[in-house]
């Protein structure tokens, strides 16, 4: 790989250090061991991920698993981690794309039922969940609890943690 930057080739090194991971679209994803690709020309960095796919889901995982109601933030990455488009998600539902437009958006709080909606569908789209394990929605509350999630990779296998922020 070319740095971005200067275009000078990129020594590739391990780090298991914290790295912040927006590209998501959640601004709390914190990755705990990743790969590095740093310029020795520039010194530029770049985060080189495997197996995004599977990050992306453990992620979704950790989100789906969170104790309080879905955040706008959090709403939009489901469900574009089951891959539809506000409008479709929205017919889906049988809602009007401006509420999910709101929710995603946090002008108005997503709904009890749609939240846990938008859960089992993105638990349902993850093939290695069992997604007949809903015990945990029984404790969502109201609040809009931030989490800190935490993503670990061992060899291409990725899982998440969520905690309070």
């Amino acid at each position: 790989m070319r740095c971005a930057s200067c275009g000078e080739p990129n020594a590739t090194k391990e780090t298991r250090e914290m790295h912040p991971y927006v590209g998501c679209g959640l601004d709390n994803v914190i990755l705990e061991v990743a790969e590095l690709r740093v310029c020795p020309d520039c010194g530029a960095e770049d985060l080189a991920l495997r197996n995004v796919a599977a990050l992306y889901s453990a992620l979704a995982m950790a989100v789906t698993s969170k104790s309080a109601r879905l955040a706008g933030q959090e709403v939009r990455f489901l469900r574009k981690f089951i891959g539809l488009s506000g409008q479709d998600f929205a017919r889906t539902i049988g809602i009007d794309p401006t509420t999910v437009s709101r929710w995603e958006n946090d002008k108005e709080p997503i709904g009890g039922t749609a939240d846990r909606l938008l859960r089992l569908m993105a638990r349902a789209h993850d093939p290695e969940t069992d997604a007949t394990t809903y015990d945990d929605f029984d404790a969502i509350t109201r609040d809009g609890a931030r989490l800190r999630l935490t993503a670990r990779r061992k060899g291409s296998k990725w899982s998440a943690e969520a905690e309070a922020a």
